[in-house]
């Protein structure tokens, strides 16, 4: 039986950063780290599972990532979701921000 205080973390990309980090902090924080290979697995993988936080690998550009954070937004509203690019410009931060913001006024 699965203990319920465990985290579960969807991690998208082999190459996240993030990955060796969560490792070696998986048991000794109760965390459950899963990795897809990229965005397509992880909009199909988040239609089964319900993750805690889920991140993205720097290796892709922040249209790359607003474009998968609006469709995580429609398929889960409430998920956590760390957003890690090598390639931002200050609109797409923005943009991200609002879209997160239009989510938050239509529930209301």
């Amino acid at each position: 039986m699965e203990n319920t205080d465990t985290k579960r973390i969807l991690l998208v990309g082999f190459n996240n950063i993030l990955k060796y980090l969560l490792e070696d902090a998986a048991e000794e924080y109760d965390l459950f780290v899963e990795y897809v290979a990229d965005k397509e697995a992880c909009l199909k993988s988040i239609t089964e599972v319900e993750y805690d936080l889920i991140a993205t690998d720097v290796f892709t550009s922040g249209e790359e990532d607003i474009g998968l954070l609006k469709k995580l937004r429609n398929l889960r509203p409430s998920a956590k979701v760390l957003l890690l690019s090598s390639e931002s410009i200050p609109e797409e931060v923005i943009e991200a921000m609002r879209a997160r913001f239009q989510l938050h006024q239509h529930a209301v």
